[in-house]
């Protein structure tokens, strides 16, 4: 028999011989017996002496099994099992009679850990709340070993501004974003912070009691998502003038690429306006993307999202683009709240909290601590009425490129004044306040909000 390494009689033995074994000591019997198995099937194939060892580790929420390969032939033939069967053979092997994701990667066998005891999704944990500071979120439980810690994530940290949550149905996007939200709400007055969600598919509003929390703003119409997307902008802008960052705004999008379908190019620019300048005024993005590509997404508008939160998606390359980096295996979560926290080129594997069925709770806590009224720092009744500087610079976008108008370093290229202003005439444009310098260099300051 091959040796597990480290020797498992080695680390079952630390632990006490009781008749009820713990977490720890069922995790190692699980795994043994798993590299057993692995051992009969590798032995199966008939090539003699190809295995010089199995070794399994644990990072993460996968143990990686190593299987050292005598040739390229024998690696081959591992390869050939395939990984439905290996995920086949592991979904036997386990208890819970759950089926278990695995693939080959090629020269480790990937499957999900084995969590003594999970039987059941995590239920709502109210521990954590003790923990919490506006901006600071709590999204689930991730695993040392096989003991919950809380996963936290910190909106105000330079480095975690903004969040893309990405997984497909069942897979726990729309949960994992109320984690977020009830988090943030649980942690401030309605007068510290206020959420506008924009839910195109309703997925928010199903959850029973969303409607009533008193930080909420709740859209539907992917157009007023966009004309809420150009709100922030203008209070980006409002902002830097009178330089504050009070209240905090989060822009909750339950699914991105529906806004991107109405209208691509503006989204886009709103998004990365948002995200560059969001994080040090106090405005933050929280997106979802049930099925991320490159063609309802691409990699521009997903990178100004430096923390994924990613769980089950369709293929390998759903996984690479929402992840930002291959190799991490959300192809292959088992759905219900499994995901990967991806930060700077590191996933670490979390559970989220189930929270569908104390969303009501949760809202009535709220409503009992701050009453029912809201706090609005924008109106969108106003069918957001442009300023005539900002008339003129859309004219001249649907004209011209930035690249167009402005040069790397953001100056305006020489001579391109006396043509923009020559264009607004010819084109009946509003007429600003001021002189011809004066009103061109309003139109140019509304230009770099949009770029």
């Amino acid at each position: 028999m091959l040796n597990f390494i480290p020797s498992f009689d080695g680390i079952l033995g630390r632990f006490s011989r009781t008749s009820e074994p713990s977490a720890d000591r069922r995790f190692y019997q699980q795994l043994a017996k798993e590299a057993n198995m692995i051992e009969a099937v590798i032995n199966g194939l008939d090539y003699n002496g190809v295995v010089s060892g199995i070794t399994g580790t644990r990072h993460g929420g996968s143990v990686f099994y190593q299987m050292k390969m005598g040739n390229e032939k024998s690696r081959k033939g591992v390869v050939a099992i395939g990984d439905e069967r290996w995920a086949s053979l592991f979904t036997e092997a386990r208890p819970s009679g759950e089926t278990i994701p695995a693939r080959l990667d090629p020269i480790r066998l990937v499957i999900e850990a084995p969590y003594p005891g999970k039987t059941e999704p995590l239920t709502w944990d109210h521990a954590p709340f003790d923990k919490l500071r506006l901006g600071k979120v709590v999204v689930g439980n991730r695993f040392d070993r096989n003991r919950p810690e809380a996963l936290f994530i910190d909106l105000k940290d330079s480095r975690s501004p903004h969040v893309l949550i990405a997984a497909m149905t069942g897979g726990g996007k729309s949960v994992a974003l109320m984690n977020i939200i009830a988090s943030l709400c649980l942690s401030a007055s309605p007068q510290n912070l206020v959420v506008y969600a924009i839910d195109t598919k309703g997925g928010l509003a199903e959850l029973k009691g969303f409607d009533s929390i008193p930080h909420v703003h709740r859209v539907q119409d992917p157009e007023q998502g966009i004309q809420l997307l150009e709100s922030m902008v203008k209070e980006l802008k409002r902002r830097n003038q009178a330089q504050t960052n009070s209240p905090m705004i989060i822009v909750a999008i339950d699914e991105l690429p529906d806004l991107v379908a109405e209208d691509s190019s503006k989204v886009q620019k709103l998004i990365s306006r948002i995200a560059q300048l969001g994080r040090a005024r106090g405005i933050h993005l929280i997106a979802g993307a049930q099925n991320p590509t490159r063609a309802n997404l691409g990699t521009d508008l997903i990178a100004n999202f430096p923390v994924r939160l990613v769980g089950a998606v369709v293929d390998k390359d759903a996984s690479a683009l929402a992840c930002g980096m291959g190799g991490v295996g959300a192809e292959c979560l088992p759905g219900k709240g499994a995901f990967y926290h991806v930060q700077s080129g590191v996933a670490i594997r979390f559970q989220a909290f189930y929270i569908e069925h104390y969303v009501q709770g949760i809202a009535q806590v709220l409503v009992d601590r701050y009453g029912s009224s809201k706090v609005n720092v924008i109106e969108l009744s106003q069918d957001n009425a442009l300023s005539p500087s900002e008339q003129d610079a859309r004219r001249i976008l649907d004209a011209y490129s930035m690249d167009d108008i402005f040069k790397p370093d953001g100056s305006v290229k020489h001579g391109k004044k006396v043509q923009l202003l020559r264009f607004l005439e010819d084109n009946e444009s509003a007429k600003c306040a001021g002189d011809q310098d004066a009103r061109m260099n309003k139109v140019i300051q509304e230009l770099l909000l949009l770029r």
